[in-house]
């Protein structure tokens, strides 16, 4: 049997069942029949509902408010939806279905202005936001720009920096990094003076971090993470194979395979355990430990302080809204990242 529609009209009807009968309360969700299995969420302020044909819709729970979608397609920064998932009672993060982009929306889904318009932001890694909620970025063109709240500033660049990086991270002292692909210069911005100090390798940066240390954030690749063990120690993975540990006599290099093998593989961030053993975890609940001069040994039943490298991917891929609390700066701009590549605001 052959079924036709008119492709010059909405479809799709969403129904309610209350007291035994059903009412119709909507006609007319998609462009097409055939979305795929359809997104939906259920607040205390209403329900949200994915479609084929822009933004998704969203049908308030008072019976008073007529349902509407979330905003016109032009203003809307996903080309579509594909997941909905409540962050807190005042958010609700949106995933694309297709373009792994996604966005942070305000669960009470407030009308969003016609004449509101998109910047678009083309930038190399994450953007950061420092303890000011000014933005920081290093864009396409090579050159680092500020939001300042009302127009962005251009950045001093680091001087002498001559390598490719592999991205742009914080750390928890108010600053920036930008990470080596292997070994090479690593540059820090102090985001309190802009100012910045390029060291020759990640070593030597890392080594300026003592006594104290630092907590390094690279959601892009969280198994470069380093770790501090509070005595001197300095324990980090780079480039794609190398394991290095600094101790009172210098810096060790280890290449992974000579430690976990052939068919070995990395299954989360380097650390120092609660013994003060550097560990190297390749399971859930096994690593391999560094024991001096009786070198590599590997140990059963200990867990690493960080989630398996995989499944922090897996949740990377989720989308990476850590730009702004709230999808929002402090001067009330809503940004959002897409493909960690592109930064989206409201101009």
């Amino acid at each position: 049997m052959t079924r036709h529609y008119d492709g010059s009209k909405p479809v799709c009807v969403l129904w309610k069942r209350a007291d035994g009968s059903w009412s119709k309360i909507h006609d007319g969700l998609d462009k097409d029949p055939a979305l795929p299995p359809r997104p939906g969420l259920r607040t205390t302020t209403g329900l949200f509902l994915g479609s084929d044909q822009g933004p998704p819709w969203f049908f308030p729970a008072a019976p008073e408010d007529k349902p509407r979608r979330l905003a016109l397609p032009r203003v809307f920064p996903l080309q579509s939806v594909g997941q909905m998932t409540e962050v807190d009672g005042d958010r609700m993060l949106l995933l694309g279905r297709y373009e792994g982009s996604s966005c942070l929306w305000p669960a009470e889904a407030p009308a969003v202005p016609e004449l509101d318009r998109w910047e678009t932001i083309a930038t190399l890694g994450q953007a950061l936001q420092d303890a000011r909620g000014r933005i920081w970025c290093n864009r396409l063109d090579g050159t680092f720009g500020r939001w300042e709240g009302a127009k962005w500033i251009d950045s001093p660049t680091p001087p002498g920096l001559e390598m490719g990086h592999a991205g742009f991270s914080a750390d928890d002292r108010d600053r920036g990094w930008l990470l080596p692909v292997e070994e090479g210069q690593t540059a820090i911005c102090d985001f309190a003076t802009g100012d910045w100090r390029v060291f020759p390798s990640f070593q030597e940066a890392l080594h300026s971090q003592l006594p104290r240390g630092v907590k390094l954030t690279v959601p892009q690749y969280p198994f470069y993470e380093p770790a501090f063990s509070g005595d001197g120690r300095i324990g980090a993975f780079v480039g794609t194979d190398t394991l290095l540990l600094y101790e009172a006599d210098g810096w060790r290099k280890w290449q992974l395979t000579e430690i976990v093998g052939a068919d070995g593989r990395l299954a989360g961030t380097p650390f120092f355990a609660p013994d003060g053993c550097f560990s190297l975890p390749i399971g859930e609940t096994t690593a391999w430990q560094w024991h001096g001069i009786a070198g590599w040994k590997r140990l059963d039943g200990i867990s690493a302080p960080h989630l398996g490298t995989l499944r922090r991917r897996e949740e990377m891929d989720a989308g990476d809204v850590r730009i702004a609390s709230g999808g929002t700066d402090r001067f009330g701009v809503i940004w959002w990242l897409r493909d960690r590549v592109e930064l989206c605001k409201t101009a």
